[in-house]
């Protein structure tokens, strides 16, 4: 693999406030605050883990530092948030690159609080929410 090659893996839109909060609840109604999800093939079980992953440090980064989570780096992926209103969230997950050299670098888990638009990840979320909103239209909760 070059070292220079990431692979998306996952790309998610997501709603916090749609769907069962319930652990408990059936998978199918866990699943309706994915808005949208690629790729397309990952069971459900796949894709809930992902999301929950995702709000789970959306939620740590909030009561930690007091500000949204921008970016995570973990083991094997970089997670790039982008907030598009109330609780309405963008996730992409990139794929890190492996190698002897640099898996040293990618054991600690990282939280980056900088704006997500220096990233290009930002950047990708926002014209796929762009198109999303073309397709289905736009999301209105309230107030940011």
């Amino acid at each position: 693999m070059d070292l220079n090659t990431h692979n998306i893996a996952f790309l998610s839109i997501f709603h916090r406030e749609v769907g069962s909060k319930d652990e408990a609840a059936a998978e199918v109604e866990q699943q309706e605050k994915i808005l949208y999800y690629y790729p397309p093939q990952d069971n459900i079980r796949g894709q809930l883990t992902n999301i929950s992953l995702c709000e789970g440090l959306i939620d740590f980064s909030i009561r930690l530092t007091g500000d949204e989570v921008g970016s995570v780096v973990l083991q094997k992926k970089t997670l790039v948030f982008k907030k598009f209103g109330v609780d309405l969230w963008g996730v992409l997950g990139i794929e890190n690159p492996t190698s002897d050299h640099i898996a040293p670098y990618f054991s600690v888990p990282s939280v980056a609080t900088h704006s997500v638009s220096d990233l290009g990840g930002g950047v990708l979320l926002t014209s796929l929410y762009e198109v999303y909103s073309l397709l289905f239209g736009r999301i209105y909760v309230g107030e940011d």
